[in-house]
């Protein structure tokens, strides 16, 4: 079960990566691009020990927010980039999924006890 700790983390890197992403259509300067890289890069390692009850391809299959085609690609995709990626980033940056749904799917997995 996640601690609060825990909660925060996924939550503050989801809500980097939405912003991120949205900064991204509006095109980022190299300094903000590398900004962001860093900090996810320090969270995403913490998000991956995070063991929770419910996975979250399953749960956005369940809400209807991917198609378990896209899931499976996702996983592929990450499996074969050794799992240095999360599979919301990759599922947005597939155009599958928006991080805006990310973000909620996230929220939810989180308090599913």
């Amino acid at each position: 079960m996640p601690t609060a700790a825990s909660e925060h983390v996924a939550l503050e890197c989801a809500q980097l990566q939405a912003e991120y992403w949205e900064q991204e259509q509006h095109g980022v300067p190299m300094s903000v691009h590398e900004r962001y890289r860093r900090a996810l890069d320090c969270l995403r390692p913490k998000v991956q020990r995070i063991h929770l009850p419910l996975p979250l391809g399953r749960l956005l299959v369940q809400m209807e927010l991917v198609t378990p085609d896209q899931l499976e690609r996702a996983l592929e995709e990450q499996e074969a980039g050794g799992k240095s990626k999360l599979l919301g980033e990759i599922l947005v940056d597939q155009g599958a999924l928006a991080p805006q749904d990310l973000y909620r799917a996230l929220q939810q997995q989180l308090t599913c006890k």
